[in-house]
């Protein structure tokens, strides 16, 4: 927890844009990356909070009753494919020029 937060005292510091090459660019990539797990959590927490309520999503978004996933089989999905979509980004480089030495929070 210590770290997390020295981190993130770091991160919204003024001289951080300065010391750090393309920030603007590192920015747009990270918050691109981040977006796509904000709202896959999201949605994941609201398949929790609809089965405990018994709200039954799966006959209101019109999933196949046989073959859907849980909540449970969701957020292991999600923790799995995740991280490798974000280090398949960040450390194969994948398009984006100059990302290849720099590493978002989320990896320490």
């Amino acid at each position: 927890m210590p770290l997390m937060f020295q981190a993130l005292q770091a991160a919204f510091s003024d001289e951080m844009p300065a010391e750090i090459p393309y920030f603007d660019s590192l920015l747009l990539v990270y918050a691109g990356l981040f977006l796509t797990f904000l709202f896959a959590c999201l949605f994941g927490i609201n398949m929790y909070a609809w089965n405990k309520s018994r709200i039954n999503y799966k006959f209101i978004f019109e999933f196949d009753p046989r073959d859907n996933l849980d909540f449970h089989e969701y957020f292991e999905v999600l923790g799995v494919h995740q991280p490798l979509d974000h280090m398949a980004i960040s450390f194969l480089n994948v398009s984006f020029a100059h990302t290849k030495a720099y590493y978002p929070l989320s990896y320490l």
